[in-house]
């Protein structure tokens, strides 16, 4: 026999072995029961509660009077002038992700009138040189009324931020004075 059938079936074997251990190995993890509550618990040797204390008499009344759920406005956090601020001093990649984090967030505006478009927004001065806010959802018969350099303020819902050559933050209004 020469040295390169006798070493190659030393390399058979060799790999045989390795493929047998291999298997038993593995069959010995698929058939390993699976734990169970009941065998975690006895095997932790966690006490298992045997009954349930009876629940305690009605509490008496003390005369303090109980707390009863009232609407709560929320919290305002933004304003169209906090906006253009926190995103000043982030990278491009970092504004693209505060873009999408600030969608569905409440924001308070206030700035004069530019402009009423005939799609319904009304575009106001508010943000920066170049920033452009665009209020969505102001009736049509009051759109109709606002007169350009007229005030307008109030709260809605950041609806989309778009970059294309200039910021454009559109709000979804839910509440405005003007």
């Amino acid at each position: 026999m020469t040295t390169r059938k006798k070493v190659f079936r030393i390399v058979a074997v060799v790999l045989a072995v390795a493929i047998i251990c291999c298997l038993a190995s593995a069959a010995a993890f698929v058939f390993m029961p699976i734990p169970t509550m009941e065998t975690a618990a006895t095997e932790a040797s966690v006490p298992v509660p045997t009954s349930v204390p009876e629940a305690e008499a009605s509490p008496t009344p003390t005369g303090i009077p109980i707390p009863t759920q009232t609407p709560v406005p929320a919290p305002v956090h933004l304003t169209v002038a906090t906006f253009e601020q926190e995103r000043s001093a982030l990278t491009d990649i970092q504004k693209e992700q505060y873009d999408q984090d600030v969608l569905g967030e409440v924001i308070q505006f206030r700035g004069q009138v530019t402009e009423v478009s005939t799609d319904g927004g009304v575009y106001t001065d508010e943000g920066g040189l170049f920033t452009l806010v665009k209020l969505l959802g102001i009736p049509k018969d009051v759109a109709i009324t606002l007169q350009k350099d007229q005030l307008i303020e109030g709260m809605g819902t950041v609806v989309d931020v778009d970059t294309f050559l200039i910021l454009t933050i559109e709000i979804q209004v839910t509440s405005w004075n003007n």
